[in-house]
Formats: structure tokens, C-alpha cells, sequence
């Protein structure tokens, strides 16, 4: 029977406690189950009660009298059915109750809460054992992870790449980062592999300009990964299939090619009589070194005569300098030390001109070699890296100089080049401004040609 009494166990006490009157709590009591009431008019009302005898001793509280007995009301009767029940309990079952009870304490939450969590749990992880996957999540979570917003980690990333990596690249992965970031705000581990796909498809672009952008994404989950963004398994971008590219045949000139570009310019400057503009040593480092055409006249920092050594035989491409932000270092051929000699400076450009790609275009017009859309302009270091290979049959040191990875050369550069014509290309020297002189074998210029191969004397004129 329930009943709200004085805790002394005096009369019933139903009505609420005059203004300023101090009473002793009021007490709602079923079975043996109890719970205080305390305060006066006009409230607020402090409401505490224990779950078991020796049980901590919880409270609430309630604006309105009304309101506080009646929660006290139903409190007790739950309470009471609780240990109702309990009363049919073994002492097995209460002492596992009330260590039950003990071990949830600091966790502050309830028996019926926890066994709820655990029960979904165990379903949702069926035969997976509940601390199997507790330890798997410890471990591949990220210590002191915080999920972080897109926007806030692509700022973070853009920021500590910029210096590491050339300004062209990080110009690229700026624009296509901060689009993904504009499209999605929410926390980076979040990012689903349906919402990439999506997007991806969804940009418009074509399959090389998709791949780009899947890369420049990739780039940055990686480094999310790396800096514990993210946690370690988080694999999302491996069902993100790649666009791919239509990578048809490299294209690469023949020696021929090579020798009718380079008298071709020989010829336009000498007519001119002044070196300034010169494309030679620019044609001859793409073609004979594999620099790239944009670390050369680029929209970034430049590959300048401070970074060629002519004594010493190498040149050093700086990592602001390098498309891919690694530097590396570059053997200089008998040939090339050659044909630079003469522009050779102490510091400053490469060129002085800003608009190589359409010289490079007439050029390649006037002196015959295909100029047409397909042909790019760094069909010169395609080139370079096609012969290197022959001769060297050493991917990696072709890779490590051409600063392109082994996997990209396998992958696009299988075509088989005889070793004879790759010996012809970096035995295309300059004899004078107008002729170029080929030998047909691999002697330096300052070493006497071995038997059978054809004498300095002997040129190939270029006219």
C-alpha cells in the first residue's frame, strides 16, 4: 500500500508544505521500497532513493509539488517490483546482482541500460567475441583520435605541403581538394565509398581529369591515415575504382627526328646572331637529360645554369623545382655537356623565352618532325627515358633520373627499343652552328671512335 508519511512515522502528510515551513522530508513508501521527498512551497522539490540498501544514493528534482510525488509515487512502485523480484532470487543471484550493480558504478550507468548495450552487441557481432573486437578497434583507432571536418584537414594538409612539394602540384591538388571539401563538410572518417564514387562520376570531367582527381584524394586519405585522421582501417578509397587513363603508345622521336630539330634551331639562331631565346640548351636537356619541360619554364620555380654543373657531369633538380616535390640528381652525357657548353652561365633561366610550348610547336613544324594534337611537348624527355632504358637496362636508375617511379616506366614505357638507335641518340653532337655530327657508335667525342664506327669527321648535314 503506498502512503506519504513524515519520516518520523507520524499522521499522513498529503498536502504540500506551507511557504517557508521546514519540515522533515516527506516519504513515499511501497513495500520496502522508500523514497524522500524534501523542500517546501513554492519549490523546487528534491527527490533521493537508493536501488539497494547499501547502493549509492541517487536524486532528481521537480519544479512543482505535484510533479515530485507523483514521480516519487512511481519510483517507489518500480523499486518495490524490483525487489519483489528479487526476493525470489538465490543468494548466488543477489550476490551477482549486487556486483553487477558494483562494477557498472563507475560507468554510472544502469544494469538494464548495460545488459541492453551487450545484448545488441553480441547480435550485431555474432560470432565475433565482444572483447575480440573491442581489441581490433584499440588497436587500429588512432590514439587520442578526434574526428576532424574535411575543410579543417584539407587546410592542415595543403598547408604542410606547400614547400614540400613543387607549386604546380600543390596549385593542382588545392583546386581539386578544396572541391572536394566545399562538397563534403562532415568528419573525414565519415566518407564512404558510395559518396566518392558518386562524386567522382559526378564531376563532369573526363576519365584522365577523373583520375587525377580520385589520385589527388587517395594523396590525402593516405596522409590522414599517416597523421592519425584517420583510423587504420579505413580502407573506403579501394572501392573507388579508377577511371584510368587511355594511355596509348608513348610517342618519341627518332634520332633523325632529333637531329633535324636541333639544326633546324642551330640555323634560326645563327640568322639572328644572338643566342638570346635560345631553345637549344632547353631541347637538348629534355632530350638528353629528361628534364620535364615544365621544371624548365614552368608556371612554379625553374631549373636555372646555377643548377648544372658542366665540370662535375650532373645536375641537380631541387625539390621545389621537381613536378613530384623529390629532388634528384641527373648525369650529364659527353653529348649533352656538349651541346650546352656554349650557352653555358653562371646563374639565370634555362630560356628567356615564356612562350616555349608554341616555339616548340613551330619548331617542330619547321623542321618536319609530327606537330599535330597527341604530340606533346614532353615527347622530348618520353624520349630520353625510352633510349636511357635500352642502354641501361635499369629501370630503377632511369626512374631514380627521370624522377618517375620503376612501376609507371614498366607500366608505360615496355616498347622495345633497339640498343643501336638508342646508342644513335646520345651520340648526336654539335660540330657548328649550322651541322650536326652523328656517330654511329657510343665514343665520346674527345675519345678516338673504335674500329668500325663512324669518324668525327663524318657529319650528317642538317640542311
Amino acid at each position: 500500500m503506498s502512503a506519504i508519511s513524515e519520516a518520523s512515522g507520524g499522521a499522513v502528510g498529503t498536502s504540500v508544505p506551507t511557504r517557508g515551513e521546514r519540515r522533515a522530508p516527506q516519504v513515499v513508501e511501497v513495500g520496502s521500497a522508500v523514497v524522500k521527498i524534501y523542500g517546501r512551497s513554492p519549490g523546487p522539490y528534491t527527490i533521493t532513493w537508493r536501488k539497494t540498501a547499501t547502493g549509492p544514493r541517487q536524486r532528481t528534482m521537480r519544479a512543482q509539488w505535484k510533479a515530485a510525488k507523483a514521480f516519487a509515487t512511481r519510483l517507489a512502485r518500480d523499486l518495490a517490483n524490483g525487489q519483489t523480484a528479487m526476493s525470489e532470487f538465490t543468494d548466488a543471484d543477489r550476490a551477482s546482482y549486487r556486483r553487477a550493480l558494483e562494477l557498472l558504478a563507475p560507468t554510472g550507468q544502469g544494469l538494464e541500460l548495460a545488459a541492453a548495450i551487450y545484448a545488441e552487441a553480441v547480435a550485431k557481432l555474432e560470432d565475433v567475441p565482444v572483447m575480440e573486437a573491442i581489441r581490433f578497434f584499440l588497436e587500429n583507432r588512432p590514439r587520442g583520435y578526434v574526428p576532424r571536418p574535411i575543410p579543417m584537414l584539407v587546410e592542415q594538409f595543403l598547408n604542410e605541403k606547400r614547400g614540400e612539394i613543387s607549386r604546380a602540384y600543390h596549385a593542382n591538388l588545392e583546386h581539386q581538394l578544396e572541391r572536394l571539401a566545399g562538397d563534403f563538410t562532415g568528419p573525414l572518417h565519415l566518407l564512404t565509398s558510395a559518396d566518392l564514387n558518386g562524386w567522382v562520376r559526378g564531376l563532369g570531367l573526363s576519365p584522365r581529369s577523373r583520375h587525377n582527381y580520385r589520385a589527388a584524394v587517395e594523396t590525402f586519405t593516405v596522409w590522414a591515415r599517416q597523421n592519425g585522421h584517420l583510423p587504420k582501417t579505413w580502407c573506403e578509397m579501394e572501392h573507388v575504382p579508377d577511371p584510368g587513363t587511355k594511355t596509348g603508345e608513348i610517342k618519341i622521336l627518332t634520332p633523325d627526328q632529333m637531329i633535324s630539330l636541333l639544326a633546324t634551331r642551330q640555323r634560326m639562331e645563327k640568322s639572328k646572331r644572338s643566342n638570346i631565346g635560345s631553345l637549344i640548351p632547353f631541347l637538348a636537356l629534355q632530350a638528353f637529360a629528361g628534364i620535364r619541360h615544365e621544371e624548365i619554364n614552368g608556371d612554379h620555380a625553374k631549373l636555372t645554369w646555377g643548377d648544372i654543373n658542366l665540370k662535375e657531369r650532373y645536375i641537380y633538380v631541387s625539390k621545389g623545382v621537381a613536378k613530384t616535390g623529390r629532388d634528384r640528381t641527373v648525369p650529364i652525357s659527353d653529348n649533352l655537356a656538349a651541346w650546352l657548353a656554349p650557352y653555358e652561365r653562371r646563374n639565370g633561366p634555362i630560356t628567356e623565352m615564356s612562350q616555349t610550348s608554341d616555339a616548340l610547336q613551330n619548331l617542330k613544324e619547321l623542321a618536319g618532325v609530327p606537330a599535330h594534337k597527341g604530340e606533346t611537348r614532353n615527347a622530348l624527355r618520353k624520349s630520353y627515358i625510352s633510349y636511357r632504358k635500352a642502354i641501361t637496362k635499369n629501370i630503377a636508375m632511369v626512374a631514380d633520373e627521370a624522377g618517375n617511379s620503376a612501376q609507371m616506366i614498366r607500366k608505360h614505357y615496355g616498347r622495345i627499343i633497339p640498343e643501336s638507335e638508342a646508342v644513335r641518340w646520345f651520340n648526336i653532337w654539335p660540330q657548328t652552328a649550322a651541322v650536326l655530327q652523328l656517330t654511329l657508335f657510343s665514343a665520346p667525342a674527345a675519345v678516338a671512335p673504335s674500329v668500325g664506327a663512324t669518324s668525327p669527321d663524318s657529319v650528317i648535314a642538317a640542311s
